[in-house]
């Protein structure tokens, strides 16, 4: 059989974006400096925008934003942040977990199963969201010094920007800080990049990070249609922005204050992906014998599907409910599993005790069958 003479070429035009990785369907995708959460949502791509829902007291959504953050100082990422105060997402960054091993993985066993044998080669239970070798995880308990956080991690405090503006005012200087940074650094791709002559195109591009932390209406008393349709139109105009440019922004909103719950769920519609944390604290609720080894659940609400027509569900998570914790002062999200039950009492008697009305129906049992066995005429 003759062999062909095709030669597979490399793209002249394939360039190389700092911090960022090929993926499917010609997208570049990125880390959201937490490894587990990798794994939940395929990476973060290029050009896209997530939505975190924020726990009660945001203790774990700034957690997420803090190590987003940090993931882009480790790559060298230039990164823009609107927090209440812009002095506090620069003196709490995170710093990389130097002694990370993969500890979450288990060693490999040296013997094989001679009982439950069967179970040789099943996976563990939290496998698929352990963390590769190749990702970092960052110390939340050790935090880089002011000084030492880089010149290209800008940081506005919205507060003083809040009072006595008007909703367009505050949308309009949140977007053009945005457009700013982007033609500051040289990343936006709206238009071909033509280079003269005597000039080689830049293969290797930047990334700009951008984090809202807290976001909503300037005005948190009006809650009405029109402070919501300003807020959905800038929403609008950062998604048309990103797609345009070498950017990926993480935007967290207190969505359990809404009076209404329709603009929570409108808010997924102006993002490319959405998740929600549901902490432990801050809530009346007795919390569950069983979430014991966890801080608070944690839920995709949508994934990022770009240059797709396919709508990506959740099928494949139909049977998979997960939590969110802090081990060794890491944060991570792990697959949520029932502890094994070590009490010496009958499953019969304790599952009567916390099911209401099963013990009626266990008495109706009995007393049918005392009935019945009366009837019977049975000699031994």
């Amino acid at each position: 059989m003759a062999s062909s003479s095709f030669v597979r070429t490399a793209k002249s035009d394939q360039i190389t974006i700092v911090g960022a990785k090929p993926s499917t369907n010609g997208l570049y995708v990125t880390s959201t400096g937490i490894p587990t959460l990798n794994r939940v949502l395929g990476g973060l791509p290029v050009g896209s925008s997530l939505l975190v829902h924020e726990d009660k007291l945001s203790t774990f959504a700034n957690i997420v934003g803090r190590c987003f953050v940090a993931e882009g100082v480790r790559v060298e990422n230039p990164a823009l942040c609107f927090c209440l105060s812009d002095e506090r997402i620069k003196s709490r960054i995170p710093l990389p977990n130097k002694d990370f091993k993969s500890r979450d993985n288990n060693p490999p066993q040296s013997k094989s199963l001679e009982i439950a044998w069967r179970y040789q080669n099943t996976p563990q239970l939290n496998n698929f969201l352990s963390a590769q070798s190749t990702e970092v995880e960052y110390d939340l308990g050790a935090s880089m010094p002011l000084e030492e956080v880089p010149a290209n991690v800008e940081s506005y405090g919205i507060s003083h920007v809040v009072q006595g503006s008007e909703m367009s005012c505050w949308y309009h200087w949140l977007f053009d800080k945005i457009e700013t940074a982007l033609r500051k650094y040289d990343l936006l791709i709206d238009k071909p990049q033509l280079a003269k002559r005597g000039e080689t195109r830049k293969n290797t591009r930047n990334l700009l990070r951008i984090l809202i932390q807290s976001f909503g209406p300037p005005n948190w008393s009006d809650f009405d249609d029109e402070s919501f349709c300003e807020l959905f139109r800038f929403l609008h105009a950062l998604k048309s922005i990103l797609r345009s440019s070498l950017a990926v922004c993480i935007i967290t909103v207190p969505s359990h204050i809404y009076s209404n719950s329709k603009y929570s769920k409108l808010l997924d519609l102006f993002v490319d992906s959405s998740v929600k944390l549901e902490s432990f604290e801050g809530t009346n609720k007795p919390t569950h014998p069983a979430y014991s080894e966890y801080l608070g659940l944690f839920s995709v609400l949508k994934f990022p599907v770009l240059h797709s027509l396919k709508k990506l569900t959740s099928s494949g998570y139909d049977n998979l409910d997960l939590a969110f914790a802090v081990r060794r002062r890491r944060f991570c999200i792990e697959k949520m599993h029932l502890p094994p039950d070590t009490s010496e009492t009958a499953s019969r008697s304790s599952l009567s005790q916390t099911i209401p009305g099963t013990v009626e129906i266990e008495r109706e049992k009995e007393q049918r069958s005392c009935n019945s066995m009366a009837k019977l005429n049975i000699d031994f």
